[in-house]
């Protein structure tokens, strides 16, 4: 009987220590669990913090038109700086001269979540609608070539008035009194064409009155209506001294009507943008000057700002690259 009994004791206290140790297990796997679970969201955090710091600030970049051979030189030159930087990315879009369009793409920018925005602008007013969501949505703009007429952006380019005082100052030195020039503006829907213009007359001063506007026409910018236009004027018109373009592609245009009805000679044509073929063209002597607007020197302008606001900083509020005007003088030291 005492054998008995201390046989059951002895099972009872083995049974009493094995459900000890059992307990003590599933503690420790408990707490290893735990740390387990600990060590997984600190990995996780650590990949989110890692993920965080690799992400890209995103440029949505709109131009007003890619066929514009100015505007295509500063978008190349832009993008060729933005390939030396890893950490920016670029979405690009082409408003094709439609502000409608411009406004849309602008739109889809911002469904995409870009950090920055860089515009140049269709015109000055339908703009302003999207500058002023930026500004909502805190969204850092960048303008050049024209600006806004409204919201809060920074602006990166030259002055347009400056670039007509060019020319008109140029035709002021080397037209005699009681010259017959021509105008070629830009479309009057585009602030650009009207600060040319009125840069042109100021350029001119006093010997405005010294001399004969013949005509004053709107083109688009391009070359095939600059061609037109100069073709009907060579009907209109059996003498001038000189014809006037709002930007390079219309004057060569312009040259080419001139050449082909062999008028050339002796009439000064007169551009803007100093584009590779418009500067071709004053070193051969078919155009008298173009003013030019360093593609390369804005695009590296607008780039330090991208990388100013990229790294919380304030751009400046206007950068205005300098304007150089181009002839015959100098040409060679520009040509490529």
């Amino acid at each position: 009987m005492k054998k008995l009994l201390v046989s059951l004791l002895t099972m009872s206290l083995v049974i009493s220590a094995a459900g000890c140790g059992s307990g003590a297990k599933q503690e420790d796997a408990q707490k290893g669990t735990s740390a387990g679970e600990t060590a997984t969201e600190t990995t996780e955090n650590t990949d989110k913090e890692s993920k965080a710091g690799d992400e890209k600030f995103v440029v949505g970049y709109s131009n007003r038109l890619d066929s514009d051979t100015f505007l295509v030189d500063l978008k190349n030159a832009f993008s060729d700086i933005v390939k030396t930087d890893d950490s920016i990315e670029v979405v690009y879009a082409d408003a094709d001269n439609d502000s409608q369009k411009q406004l849309e793409q602008i739109d889809n920018f911002f469904v995409q979540g870009v950090d920055c925005l860089v515009i140049c602008p269709n015109d000055g007013e339908s703009i302003v609608s999207a500058v002023e969501q930026a500004n909502e949505k805190g969204i850092p703009v960048i303008i050049f070539s024209t600006e806004s007429a409204g919201g809060d952006y920074y602006f990166v380019g030259i002055s347009n008035i400056d670039c007509g005082i060019m020319q008109g100052t140029y035709m002021k030195d080397h037209l005699s009194e009681g010259a017959k020039v021509l105008y070629l503006g830009g479309n009057s829907g585009y602030q650009i064409s009207l600060d040319r213009k009125d840069g042109f007359y100021q350029g001119l001063g006093d010997f405005k009155d010294k001399i004969e506007i013949l005509s004053e026409q709107e083109c688009m910018y391009t070359m095939d209506e600059g061609m037109t236009i100069m073709e009907d004027w060579i009907q209109t018109f059996p003498e001038f001294d000189a014809v006037v373009a709002v930007n390079d592609q219309s004057a060569l245009g312009v040259i080419q009507a001139l050449i082909g009805a062999n008028r050339l000679d002796n009439v000064m044509v007169a551009g803007i943008d100093a584009i590779d073929d418009a500067k071709d063209a004053v070193k051969s002597g078919d155009m008298a000057m173009t003013v030019m607007q360093d593609p390369v020197a804005q695009a590296q302008a607008v780039f330090d700002a991208v990388k100013t606001l990229q790294g919380g900083g304030e751009p400046e509020k206007v950068v205005q690259v300098p304007l150089i005007e181009i002839t015959a003088n100098n040409v060679d030291e520009y040509l490529e």
